[in-house]
């Protein structure tokens, strides 16, 4: 099964307000449902699914809203605005505040998303003989999520190449439990492999 997300615009907090934490409550409730309705067959067969994946489709983390670029007037020691010199070393350490925040500012939210990437979520009944679910087992099968990112237009610092860039996104890696390499960020399906033979 495959899920796609996108323009959540999770915010630092600074500009704006982000989504609450109950609407991915919600979203891990029905995927739940969504797992149990996909494990029914065309033929009528009820059969367990045994994985589900999630594209973040763009525009999931908005660091081009904050407030923060505004810290340094032109002119200044430590002047960044995203579209400056992305090889400043204050470039990288103004997007890895920024998205630190953005990942406090959501902790709530994002710790639902990555419960259900570490299998704390996703649970459906498993299958008896004659292609039913077993309505009497306690035991549920836990359905393994894979969950992916791809930039958009307010989240394309994350396809910046560069180490200290690398580690911003394993801090958005690790937040969300994404599948992921920390290198650059899709943007096209070519630049991800797995991802394209997915789609």
């Amino acid at each position: 099964m495959l899920v796609i997300i996108s323009d959540l615009h999770l915010g630092d907090g600074t500009c704006g307000k982000s989504i609450s934490q109950s609407a991915f409550r919600l979203f891990a409730s029905r995927l739940e449902e969504l797992a149990y309705s996909a494990s029914w067959r065309d033929d009528g067969i009820y059969q367990p699914l045994k994985e589900i994946n999630i594209l973040l489709l763009g525009d999931i983390l908005d660091p081009l809203h904050s407030t923060r670029w505004l810290e340094t007037e032109h002119g200044r020691q430590g002047y960044v605005r995203p579209w400056t010199d992305h090889n400043d070393p204050a470039f990288a350490e103004m997007l890895g505040k920024i998205t630190r925040d953005i990942l406090r500012n959501n902790r709530h939210a994002i710790d639902v998303l990555f419960d259900i990437t570490q299998g704390h979520s996703i649970f459906i009944p498993p299958a008896i003989a004659g292609g039913q679910p077993d309505p009497t087992s306690e035991k549920k099968i836990e359905v393994n999520v894979n969950m992916f990112y791809m930039i958009g237009n307010h989240d394309w610092l994350y396809h910046i190449n560069g180490e200290a860039f690398d580690e911003i996104r394993q801090e958005i890696i690790d937040a969300f439990g994404l599948s992921n390499e920390n290198t650059c960020f899709p943007h096209e399906l070519e630049e991800h492999p797995a991802l394209k033979r997915l789609l």
